[in-house]
């Protein structure tokens, strides 16, 4: 069943400006073709123009309901505009066609008049085709400019969504707080454990060299980031010991998928972030794949105190999957664990 409060909220205001405007155009032509024959006394003007108003209402929102319902899931705009274009002005006449002889039918039988002539069928069907692909362009008008709007709008959302990941990233990189840490846990390494230390040393400076490299790129292999998150894990189980656990498990062939850069790695460390890690509340972190993307979850124990932050690392990674990918990122929680999907990329598009 069509959902007819969201019609009522959403496209009333809508369907009826198109409506009104719909009404002045057929006025106009109705009076052009007609105005000799009501200045005579030859036509019934009122019976005219009203069987004109009424044709158009139920034409106009019949049509209004099949593009909403129907149309909306045959065509397909963004691969095939042409053919969608031929098929909407075609099915428009169709429509056109069927209503007005459907109506003048009606007509006949609801008055009791005798049958029109053949010319006057062809003349009206004729019209009512004529302002059906007419308002049927008008409509399409009004889509694409539309459509272009709502791009400029999310070009603007998508250089503000890089703007701020790359801020991000470039605080990622000179983050004190992480450093300070990562440096307490190496001093802690180099009497105990002097090959741990070097190995440690390594893991820290390919996450730094990481963000040099990749700082101005939208999108990275998944194999790639894999590896950064590797190597940032393994810096964050040195300091958590048994407290922190993590379960990497993705196959080969999606390594060489793509995913939007740094959203991995993000995704990671929010969870480490923003969730307790002790002894007695350990965090355990799933990295997998499963078919169109890469998933990343943790048993939720959120901190008592909460570290400053506004969302807004998760809200860039939505807002840059919208220009990236066909389909969003997904966020489900629970009370026991918090799950984000991201969308895994196929590895031979190059329209990113």
């Amino acid at each position: 069943m069509p959902d007819l409060t969201y019609i009522s909220k959403a496209h009333m205001k809508q369907h009826i400006r198109s409506l009104l405007l719909a009404y002045f155009i057929v006025l106009l032509v109705n009076l052009a073709a007609n105005g000799t024959y009501y200045l005579t006394g030859a036509g019934d003007w009122k019976s005219s123009i009203l069987f004109s108003l009424a044709i158009t209402t139920v034409a106009w929102t019949g049509f209004a309901l099949l593009q909403e319902f129907v149309l909306k899931g045959l065509l397909d705009w963004k691969t095939r505009p042409t053919r969608s274009f031929a098929i909407s002005l075609v099915l428009a006449a169709i429509y056109g066609a069927l209503i007005m002889w459907i109506f003048m039918k009606a007509t006949i039988w609801v008055m009791k008049w005798k049958d029109f002539p053949a010319h006057d069928y062809i003349t009206n069907i004729l019209f009512c085709v004529l302002l059906t692909v007419i308002f049927t362009l008008i409509n399409m008008l009004r889509y694409f400019l539309d459509k272009w709007k709502k791009s400029i709008e999310e070009s603007g959302q998508l250089q503000q969504a890089v703007l701020n990941s790359r801020f991000e990233n470039l605080k990622r990189q000179v983050n004190p707080h992480f450093l300070f840490n990562a440096l307490n846990t190496l001093t802690t390494l180099i009497p105990e454990d002097p090959e741990k230390a070097v190995a440690f040393v390594h893991q820290l400076s390919r996450m730094l060299r990481y963000g040099l490299q990749y700082a101005e790129k939208n999108i990275v292999d998944l194999g790639t980031e894999l590896k950064i998150v590797h190597s940032f894990l393994y810096v964050c189980e040195e300091r958590f010991k048994d407290k922190l656990h993590s379960d990497v498990r993705v196959e080969e062939a999606d390594r060489w998928g793509y995913i939007a850069t740094y959203s991995l790695l993000m995704l990671v460390e929010n969870a480490i972030k923003h969730n307790e890690i002790s002894t007695a509340s350990p965090l355990f972190i799933r990295i997998y794949t499963e078919p169109g993307y890469v998933c990343v979850s943790n048993n939720l124990q959120p901190k008592t105190v909460w570290e400053v932050s506004h969302g807004l690392g998760l809200r860039n990674l939505q807002l840059r999957y919208l220009h990236i990918a066909a389909t969003p990122v997904i966020i489900k929680e629970t009370e026991q664990d918090y799950l984000v999907k991201i969308p895994l990329l196929p590895y031979d598009r190059t329209d990113y």
